[in-house]
């Protein structure tokens, strides 16, 4: 066989260098393998953030009238689910629009009108953004001493004037009622004397009160009662 020379052992020894080099590539050890990520943890990352907690804020009423109505949805067309009166003590939590959700004093919750809500010891209420996740009992923030006077106003639950049997009304109490809530100011004087509507609808929705107790279909009114009744006609005339 003839001597192919010098070249011939440096391609060899070349292509020696390379087959090593493979071989160590495809056999070194890269070490254990990552765990796969267990289901609970997957599924726990993908969950939504817990939604913020709702009634933290002390509030109160700013409403020129002297109280505020509280709404069983958040627009003046949802029915009358309370009130709070000027001085009293609420609960509320950041939100935007024209109703914000609040919890009076005795529980009951519902809508207000965000315009007319003051923050115990911090003015007007910003609106902010928030998640709003389902009702659950929460702990209410801490009210200072002195937001909630030593005798509350009494209330009448559900009632639009519930002293309009003892004062006389004004314009200023009906300038921001619609139609509907002026008709159902007017009768209510009548519901708290007892009286057994024979309109269907008024009689549904006094009936859901449990201050109603219809005994007749006439009733007596005061001088007060029969003033305001007069005041309330033409105030419904008037819209």
């Amino acid at each position: 066989m003839k001597d192919s020379g010098p070249i011939t052992w440096i391609l060899l020894a070349a292509l020696a260098i390379v087959s090593a080099g493979l071989v160590y590539v495809l056999t070194r050890d890269n070490g254990p393998a990552a765990p796969a990520a267990a289901p609970e943890a997957i599924a726990a990352a993908t969950q939504p953030a817990a939604p913020a907690a709702r009634f933290t804020r002390a509030a109160s009423t700013a409403d020129p009238n002297g109280f505020s109505n509280v709404r069983g949805g958040p627009s003046v067309e949802h029915p009358l689910v309370g009130r709070v009166e000027q001085g009293e003590t609420f609960t509320t939590y950041p939100q935007t629009g024209q109703f914000w959700e609040v919890r009076t004093a005795d529980g009951t919750i519902g809508y207000m009108a965000s315009e007319w809500i003051r923050i115990v010891g911090g003015g007007a209420m910003a609106p902010a953004p928030v998640a709003v996740g389902p009702a659950a009992p929460v702990e209410v923030a801490q009210i200072p001493a002195g937001a909630v006077p030593a005798a509350p106003v009494p209330r009448r639950s559900g009632m639009i004037f519930p002293d309009s049997d003892r004062r006389l009304l004004g314009p200023g109490d009906v300038a921001r009622l619609s139609l509907s809530e002026l008709r159902v100011a007017r009768n209510e004087i009548y519901a708290r004397r007892g009286r057994a509507f024979a309109d269907p609808n008024l009689r549904r929705y006094f009936s859901q009160f449990d201050w109603y107790r219809p005994i007749a279909l006439e009733v007596a009114l005061s001088r007060v009662e029969t003033a305001n009744v007069a005041f309330l006609q033409s105030a419904e005339a008037g819209k």
